[in-house]
């Protein structure tokens, strides 16, 4: 099958080509990239973890943990879920946390919507619309879409935030911030004071 290498010394002995999930179909074990589920992932599942890529084609169910390795697409709806990725997150319908669902992602993440969600990227946080959700992105914070909105919790982006609409009429309290956070610059002038310290003392 495919993604197998016969070793060279013993004819009987195959190796990986690549990291990968082994599947035995057709009477051939092939070794793929992606981690597929056809279908949802609720509390019977439980959990779902490779270190490559993970696609969903179905809804995440709440109480859940999606941990990928690479990037992570979700084709249906995602709820207070908990999800982990070493590259992107792609939510193609959103997020509707209900204050419990946490994201981390070490590149952007991509979503329609997101409410009520813990939200740390790596990179850009892009979506249509953001409501109650606390965000923080070492990247940019981009509403794109035909609302563009952000609405309540508190969202920072270490390079600037984009958006059509900010907070709404009803006054719901919404805390933006751009730039470097004060705790991480405080943290990096104390670690240039020692390094200093270091070098006088040598």
């Amino acid at each position: 099958g495919k993604g197998l290498l016969r070793d060279e010394e013993d004819e009987n002995l195959y190796r990986a080509a690549f990291e990968g999930k082994v599947e035995y179909q057709d009477g051939k074990v092939n070794l793929n990239k992606i981690h597929q589920i056809s279908g949802d992932v609720d509390q019977i599942i439980g959990k779902a973890e490779f270190f490559g890529d993970v696609l969903i084609s179905g809804n995440v169910e709440a109480g859940t943990l999606i941990r990928a390795g690479k990037s992570l697409t979700i084709e249906g709806t995602v709820e207070a879920a908990h999800l982990v990725a070493g590259g992107d997150i792609i939510l193609k319908r959103g997020m509707q946390g209900n204050q419990k669902a946490q994201v981390v992602c070490k590149g952007t993440l991509f979503a329609d919507f997101i409410e009520h969600t813990q939200v740390k990227a790596g990179g850009n946080v892009e979506a249509n619309i953001i409501l109650n959700s606390n965000i923080e992105a070492e990247g940019k914070v981009v509403l794109t879409g035909k609302k563009g909105t952000l609405i309540g919790g508190n969202v920072h982006g270490t390079k600037g935030i984009d958006c059509k609409e900010l907070g709404n009429d009803v006054e719901v309290k919404t805390i933006v911030h751009a730039g470097c956070l004060p705790e991480v610059l405080t943290n990096q002038r104390k670690l240039m004071k020692e390094e200093e310290d270091i070098k006088e003392a040598t």
